[in-house]
């Protein structure tokens, strides 16, 4: 298992189709963006067409976002939620 530091980072995906429960893009938490799109890639068949490390939570605007969200504090998908085991 890998060690150090771990981060937030928010995904976003292309190809969705109407109404995916990616459209808002994914939240996860990683040791690094490699790792961030390891997981992403165990987790989703579709095309991550951007990632990003946040700097704070407070980077998440979306109001529906915020209150849906898992364990932030553990490495993997924390939203949507129902993805964090790996």
């Amino acid at each position: 298992m890998k060690q150090g530091l771990l981060n937030w980072y928010w995904a976003d995906f292309g190809g969705l189709p109407p109404y995916s429960n990616l459209s808002k893009g994914a939240g996860l938490t990683a040791f690094s963006e490699e790792d961030a799109i390891g997981i992403l890639k165990q987790t989703f068949e579709t095309t991550v067409v951007g990632i990003r490390k946040l700097s704070s939570l407070r980077d998440i605007t979306d109001a529906h976002i915020v209150p849906n969200m898992g364990n932030q504090m553990l490495r993997g998908i924390w939203f949507p939620k129902g993805y964090e085991t790996l």
